[in-house]
C-alpha cells in the first residue's frame, strides 16, 4: 500500500517539475523572439534601409533637386522613419501644377517619387483677370491680362476667396454644381468653337460659338443635348453673318439674324429655310438673277418690286397679307 502511495507521489511530483519547464519554456521562446524583433527594428532604424537610390517620375516643371528638398530627406537618411504621405501632401501643395503624387520605399534602399502634371481646362473670369483651373478643380495661376488660349472662358462664376493652390469654390453651392454640368455638357458636344460661357443668370445661360453666334440655351438641363442641338443649326447658317440663337422648348431653336427678322424656328433633324430678308442669294439662285423673294420667277416686269400677286396685276392684295397668313416666329 505504502508503494502506492509513493509511486503516485512521484508521479505527480513529476507531472509539476513537467509543467514548469514547459511553462518556463514557452516564456524563454516569448523572450528570445522579442530580442529578435527587437533588434531587428534597431538595425532598420540605424544601420539598414537607409536611402541609396531615387527615382523620380517628373512631367511638371519643377526640378528632381526641387521635389527632393520639399520632401526634406537626403541619401543616406533612414527610410523606415520617413513618412511618405506627409512627403506627397508637401509636394502637392508647393507645387501647384502636381496631381496624383505619390512617394513610396522599395526597399531595401530606394525612394520612389511619382509626380504628374495637371492639365489646365477651363478660365475662370474673377475681377479683371482670369483663374485658370485644372481638370481637378484647382487653381493653377491668375492670368490678369488675358485668358489662356484656346480653353473654354466661364463668366458669372462667384468664386470665393480664390487662392494659387487651393480648389476652386463658390460662394453658393448651386454655382458650383451648374460649371461641373456646364462643363461636362461642352466636352461631351466636342464643339471646339465653343469659346465662352456666360452663367451669371443660371436660368438663362448663354453660350457664345464662334465669332458670330449667341445662344440662349437657358438653364442647363439637358445642356448637353442643347449644345448639340445648337452646332448642328450652326452648319446650316451663313458664316459670314451673325446670329442669336435661341432655345424654345425641348425641340426648337429660334435663329434670329442680327437686325434683320426672325427665321422660322428649327427643329432637330430639319434644313433650315430662311427667308433671308437682307435680300442675300438664295440657295437655289447662286448667280444672283432671281429676285431672293421670287426664286421660282414669278413676278412680273410690272411688278419690280413684287408688290402685287403673280395673278392678280390689277388688285393690291399682298402675297404675304399679314391678316391672311400669320407669321409663327418665335422672337
Amino acid at each position: 500500500m505504502q508503494e502506492v502511495e509513493k509511486t503516485t507521489v512521484k508521479r505527480q511530483q513529476s507531472m509539476k517539475r513537467q509543467h514548469r519547464r514547459t511553462r518556463h519554456k514557452g516564456g524563454y521562446i516569448i523572450l528570445v523572439i522579442s530580442l529578435v524583433v527587437g533588434i531587428a527594428f534597431s538595425l532598420s532604424i540605424t544601420r539598414l534601409f537607409n536611402v541609396s537610390k531615387v527615382d523620380i517620375h517628373n512631367t511638371t516643371s519643377a526640378t528632381d533637386s526641387e521635389i527632393i528638398a520639399i520632401c526634406g530627406f537626403e541619401r543616406g537618411d533612414n527610410m523606415m522613419r520617413m513618412d511618405t504621405r506627409a512627403m506627397a501632401r508637401r509636394i502637392e501643395e508647393q507645387i501647384f501644377y502636381a496631381k496624383d503624387v505619390s512617394v513610396e520605399r522599395v526597399l531595401p534602399s530606394t525612394i520612389v517619387i511619382s509626380v504628374e502634371k495637371a492639365e489646365p481646362v477651363v478660365n475662370i473670369r474673377f475681377e479683371d483677370g482670369y483663374l485658370l483651373i485644372s481638370d481637378s478643380g484647382r487653381i493653377l495661376e491668375y492670368l490678369p491680362d488675358a485668358p489662356k488660349e484656346g480653353l473654354l472662358v466661364v463668366e458669372g462664376f462667384p468664386a470665393k476667396n480664390p487662392a494659387i493652390g487651393d480648389k476652386l469654390c463658390a460662394s453658393d453651392s448651386r454655382s458650383e454644381t451648374v460649371l461641373h454640368q456646364l462643363m461636362d455638357a461642352v466636352r461631351q458636344a466636342e464643339n471646339p468653337e465653343i469659346g465662352k460661357v456666360d452663367m451669371s443668370d443660371s436660368g438663362s445661360i448663354i453660350v457664345y460659338i464662334g465669332q458670330n453666334i449667341t445662344f440662349r440655351m437657358g438653364n442647363c438641363s439637358d445642356a448637353a443635348y442643347k449644345l448639340k442641338f445648337a452646332g448642328e443649326t450652326v452648319v446650316k447658317l451663313n458664316s459670314r453673318k451673325k446670329y442669336r440663337l435661341r432655345m424654345v422648348g425641348n425641340n426648337q431653336i429660334s435663329v434670329i439674324p442680327e437686325d434683320e427678322e426672325p427665321v422660322r424656328p428649327f427643329e432637330p433633324g430639319q434644313d433650315l429655310q430662311t427667308e433671308d430678308p437682307a435680300g442675300n442669294l438664295t440657295p437655289d439662285d447662286s448667280a444672283g438673277n432671281l429676285n431672293p423673294e421670287d426664286p421660282a420667277g414669278n413676278l412680273t416686269p410690272d411688278d419690280p418690286a413684287g408688290n402685287l400677286a403673280p395673278e392678280d396685276h390689277a388688285d393690291n392684295i399682298q402675297p404675304d397679307d399679314p391678316a391672311e397668313h400669320p407669321v409663327n416666329n418665335v422672337l
